[in-house]
């Protein structure tokens, strides 16, 4: 069997959900009350693959934006999709426009506020501030220090709000450069993994959590979990082989010699 093309993908998972293919070639659009939603292929300037992208061409205020769906984690790393696509790759396809791009039109048909998004995130992770030792708050970016480790919980809002990733980081102060209690904006995140439900991903950037949504609609949604998971993760982190430890593989290099 022939695998699928980019364009085959697009029109069997959006056609079934009402949008219609458009003139321009691999561009496909649904229009909801006011809203004009599109889903869309860019070519990369060699030919070989395309970015698959979504928008609004007519939305609320705080809708504007173009995005791409990337094929290695959520509007992570790159966005070139492969013209011809293996099974896994099709799949994975199929997945992020329906967890992303129809999530993300979902969301705004719904009405929904960034901000109120935001602040609903935000007071999940408050009680870090009643740890021992407590965090203290930095614009989206909690920190405490523990002896010579510093534990950092960041968030990373992406799409214009509707999703974020929360991170979690270690740091230790025998690894020179990049450990300062009073700046934590300059302290290294490449001993870091993002906040999954209950537990840590496995795979940096795994859990997206819908800010638009709640639990019953089958998206990750902040929960108290975020801030037991940091917690329990953080007394695993006690000296500096442990920060090692905790050093994603694509970082390794960075190290200080």
């Amino acid at each position: 069997m022939t695998d699928p093309t980019l364009l085959d993908v697009l029109q069997a998972t959006l056609l079934p959900r009402g949008f219609a293919a458009t003139n321009a070639h691999g561009r496909f659009v649904r229009t909801v009350g006011v809203m004009r939603q599109v889903v869309g292929l860019r070519n990369g300037r060699d030919g070989d693959g395309s970015a698959v992208y979504f928008l609004l061409e007519e939305g609320p205020a705080g809708s504007d934006g173009s995005y791409e769906l990337s094929p290695v984690a959520p509007f992570k790393n790159t966005w070139w999709w492969p013209s011809h696509l293996a099974s896994h790759d099709a799949a994975t396809l199929v997945v992020s426009l329906e967890n992303q791009a129809l999530a993300w039109f979902e969301a705004w048909e719904q009405g929904f506020d960034p901000a109120a998004g935001a602040a609903g995130l935000l007071a999940q992770l408050e009680p870090l501030q009643d740890a021992l030792p407590a965090f203290r708050k930095r614009g989206d970016t909690w920190w405490r220090v523990r002896g010579e480790v510093i534990d950092l919980v960041d968030i990373e809002r992406v799409a214009g709000g509707v999703f974020a990733f929360v991170y979690l980081a270690h740091w230790h102060a025998s690894l020179g450069e990049g450990f300062d209690a009073q700046a934590p904006e300059a302290v290294s995140r490449i001993a870091s993994t993002t906040i999954g439900e209950g537990r840590l991903d496995g795979v940096p950037n795994a859990t997206l959590f819908h800010l638009g949504a709640d639990a019953q609609d089958g998206f990750a949604v902040p929960s108290p979990a975020l801030v037991s998971t940091a917690l329990r993760s953080c007394e695993a982190v006690l000296t500096r082989d442990h920060v090692l430890a905790k050093v994603r593989p694509e970082y390794r290099h960075l190290l200080p010699s």
